[in-house]
């Protein structure tokens, strides 16, 4: 016990030698810290008031995203989301702006330390802006990389604050204060960019409302539709695209065709781009090759169907367009539907049974709109129905379902940089006449190479298939199939700029597509297609797929030939099956060094009326081969053998014989001696007439051919000792305007000399003389071939037209009018009677209203 109280006296005594010596000391050392101190703590109260601010602008932010109205594709709302944008750019300018005051802020207390984006214990979970002088990660590797960081600083956050807060208490001793502070910074969350997949996109109210299952039909009519989500739906026949919010699936069933799968891709593609900003999941699914195995699709199906049904239902349904005429609905039109049937100043209400679509103009007024919100719901009641979708929509900001509707909608609009009120208003220049005569070919075509790189040839096969072109026929093409060149060339392009060596250590590719003019749809769409899909193969760049439509040729794809190409008739299985063949060789010889340059051998039907004497025929039989050469010709005047061995496909004795010394040998084969195209040619030029600019213009074609013949328009022939006006089928043009054009460009060229004759012509319905200035001309559409002298003369219809006609000639379709406005050649007494107003108010009303009337008396 004495032991005891003794230690403790002991202890007594060394704390009041402590308190005597140390106390001084330690007072002092108090007074001295407290003034360094204070502003620390000022600092650290400052900076959690500036946190406690970023905190409430943050929340206040997100707050305006949530209330802030997705872009409904509505498209009347532009000015509200342009403030929106406007404040939402504003809160971000201060959120910054109180960032930086925070770096500042870390500077002072902790200058080593990094600066970050910092954040409060209650705002952890939630990801931060970059720094505005970070760099975006591009490669897919580093985003993935910063995924998985966010995932591993998630699961370690809350142990890393505890051993962090621990290091420093222990570090630092007594001064807590400033343990919290370094605390605080440990705890600032690193700010990481995140793949766009990553994101979470608001829900529409389609997708609130549920999966939608779309079916892409095989049969005809190749409808697009929306079906019920069920497995009854499904078939091996047609291709589907389920819309499960933001991710779309793409099935194809195991007998669909190759093209409405490329179609039910290219529909997704555009619901991506257009409706979900392009950050949709697209997964694609395919029956055929086994990768339907895909569980989140089929739980909407109740699981992977073990039977399904081989065909689908037929569509019944027929689209009919309403539109809202004062307090009632006007059908508009049925079946079949055109984009030119709505107009800006109407609403529509387009009725598909199971899907109804509310469409509202721009232009429209506000009774209007209210009017069709109530009867379409009077629609939606008139007619029984199991099930349905209904969408009210704005002009320009229409879904792709609704576009699928119209055979002709454009889906692609233009991206302008001003507004409507700022573009310039269009000026109608009148065409300049006298540029007609002008010689000055356009932009020449670029040169790759001198064509001597390696080169492999396939063509398409009955079975929509690629097969290799044997090599000994390089350059010998068949106008019944379509062709894949594959070219090979060394670059030339410098390895840097500046620099003097080349680049041609690499090989690069251009991919062409030769579509021959006998060639069907279906191989003309399969050498597009493999060729797409060809290219995908090829590491690093991306090769140059080019279409060559036959008698179209580049003149890089010529120089891959030598120059010179044939075009036999038939497909390639058929080459052996003729006995007879007459070719027609039409082109342009190099005459240094003296080889051909632009050389085409067309085979033409073995018929001597096809003979021209400005050109060269090539008559082959058995094992003799007759060159016979057109008195006007000019490639005639060059050696044989320039350009007799790449055409010939047949070995033998070449024979030539110039016109007028043929015999009878060579009659005989060309089914006896017949009149032939004999004048001289010289240089013919073809104008493509159009209203592009507003106004009647026309544009030159260089070295034409049939394909330039545009059926919806009308064209313009010089063949120097006449003119030839050329209305298309299809062509919906005043082919009048392009008559007086043709008139005003004969006087401009005349000048003194005799005036040429200017025909009137129709496709399908030419004179033998304007089939003879084109090289091979295809006879297989012709319906018949009148004589010069039984043609119509532009001067005589240009007179005719300037009268009125009645309605019962009218009804006979008079060659040379307007077919698409016939009302205008009515007199005004008769106008009046038939429409029951004047011409003045008649064009005052709306497309759709005229169209009906003309319809209903015939006049369309």
């Amino acid at each position: 016990m004495d032991q005891i109280q003794e230690e403790e006296e002991i202890k007594s005594n060394a704390t009041s030698y402590w308190e005597l010596f140390f106390g001084p000391i330690t007072r002092v050392l108090s007074i001295i810290v407290q003034p360094i101190v204070a502003p620390i703590k000022w600092v650290i109260q400052k900076k959690s008031e500036d946190n406690s601010q970023i905190e409430s602008l943050q929340e206040k932010v997100e707050e305006e995203e949530k209330e802030k109205v997705e872009v409904e594709l509505e498209g009347e709302n532009e000015e509200r989301r342009d403030k929106t944008i406007q404040k939402e750019n504003e809160m971000e300018r201060k959120l910054i702006k109180n960032e930086k005051e925070v770096r500042a802020i870390d500077t002072i207390i902790s200058p080593s330390s990094t600066t970050t984006t910092s954040t409060s214990s209650s705002s952890n979970n939630r990801l931060r802006a970059a720094p505005t002088n970070r760099r975006a990660p591009t490669s897919i590797q580093k985003l993935r990389e910063n995924a998985s960081k966010i995932e591993q600083k998630e699961e370690i956050k809350g142990k890393r604050t505890a051993e962090g807060s621990k290091m420093i208490n222990d570090s630092i001793g007594g001064l807590g204060i400033l343990a919290s502070v370094g605390a605080a910074n440990l705890r600032a969350k690193e700010s990481v960019f995140v793949a766009a997949d990553h994101v979470t996109l608001k829900k529409s109210e389609d997708q609130k409302a549920g999966p939608k299952l779309i079916r892409i039909r095989s049969k005809k009519p190749n409808t697009v539709r929306v079906v019920t989500t069920h497995p009854n739906s499904l078939n091996m026949e047609d291709s589907f695209i389920l819309e499960d919010g933001n991710t779309l699936y793409h099935w194809t069933g195991q007998n669909c065709t190759r093209l409405i799968k490329a179609k039910a891709a290219d529909i997704t593609r555009r619901i991506n781009t257009k409706e979900k900003s392009t950050r949709a999941r697209i997964v694609t699914m395919d029956q055929k090759d086994g990768s339907d195995d895909i569980n989140p699709f089929w739980n909407h199906f109740g699981g992977k169907l073990e039977k399904m049904k081989e065909s689908g239902e037929e569509d019944r349904i027929v689209d009919n367009l309403y539109v809202v005429e004062g307090q009632n609905l006007v059908k508009v039109a049925s079946g079949k539907l055109g984009q030119e049937l709505l107009f800006t100043e109407g609403v529509f209400i387009l009725d598909s049974l199971n899907e109804i679509y509310l469409w509202v103009g721009k232009g429209s007024s506000k009774e209007l709109r209210t009017k069709g919100s109530s009867l379409v719901e009077s629609l939606r009641e008139s007619v029984e129905r199991k099930w349905h979708v209904y969408s009210k929509i704005h002009e320009g900001v229409e879904p792709i379902l609704f576009k699928e509707k119209f055979w002709n909608f454009k889906d692609d609009l233009p991206i302008m940089s001003k507004t409507v009120s700022s573009l310039p208003k269009t000026i109608i220049k009148e065409f300049q006449i006298d540029t007609m005569y002008s010689n000055e070919r356009g932009k020449e075509e670029l040169k790759i190479d001198d064509g001597s790189g390696r080169v492999t040839m396939w063509y398409i096969n009955s079975e929509s298939k690629k097969v290799i072109y044997p090599m000994d026929l390089k350059g010998h093409f068949f106008a019944g199939e379509s062709f894949i060149v594959l070219y090979t060339y060394k670059s030339q392009d410098k390895l840097y700029e500046g620099s003097q060596a080349g680049g041609g250590i690499k090989d690069k590719y251009i991919l062409y597509f030769w579509q021959g003019r006998q060639s069907s749809v279906k191989k003309k769409g399969w050498s597009a297609l493999i060729t797409s899909e060809m290219g995908k193969d090829f590491a690093g760049e991306v090769p140059t797929q080019i279409r060559i439509p036959q008698q179209k040729e580049t003149s890089h794809f010529m120089s891959i030939f030598g120059g010179s190409i044939v075009i036999h008739q038939g497909t390639y299985q058929q080459r052996l099956d003729r006995d007879i063949s007459l070719y027609q060789l039409r082109g342009s010889i190099s005459k240094s060094p003296l080889r051909p340059e632009s050389l085409r051998s067309v085979q033409v039907s073995s018929n001597s009326s096809l003979l021209n004497s400005n050109d060269v025929f090539i008559l082959t039989h058995e094992n003799k081969n007759y060159l016979w050469i057109g008195k006007h010709s000019e490639i005639g005047n060059h050696p044989t053998s320039t350009f007799i061995h790449p055409t010939i496909p047949q070995k033998g004795d070449i024979q030539i014989i110039d016109e007028g010394d043929e015999t009878e040998e060579f009659w005989k084969l060309l089914g006896g001696k017949k009149g032939y195209f004999n004048e001289e040619q010289g240089t013919v030029k073809l104008f493509h007439c159009h209203f592009a600019t507003g106004a009647i213009s026309a544009d030159r074609i260089w070295d034409f051919s049939q394909e330039d013949l545009v059926e919806r328009d009308t064209m313009i022939l010089d063949a120097k000792n006449r003119v030839f006006v050329w209305r298309g089928s299809k062509a919906d043009l005043k082919e009048n305007k392009t008559m007086e054009l043709a008139m005003k460009y004969v006087q401009i060229g005349t000048s003194g000399s005799r005036e040429r004759p200017v025909y009137f012509i129709h496709s399908h319905k030419e004179p033998h003389e304007f089939r003879s200035y084109f090289h091979g001309w295809d006879y297989s559409k012709v319906i018949e071939t009148p004589s010069l002298s039984s043609l119509l003369l532009v001067p005589d219809i240009l007179k005719e037209l300037c009268r009125t006609f009645s309605y019962q000639e009218l009804q006979k379709k008079p060659s040379g009018l307007d077919q698409s406005q016939l009302e205008i050649y009515l007199s005004d007494t008769d106008f009046r009677e038939l429409f029951e107003m004047d011409k003045v108010a008649f064009e005052n009303l709306s497309s759709w209203k005229k169209e009906a009337l003309k319809k209903k008396l015939n006049l369309f």
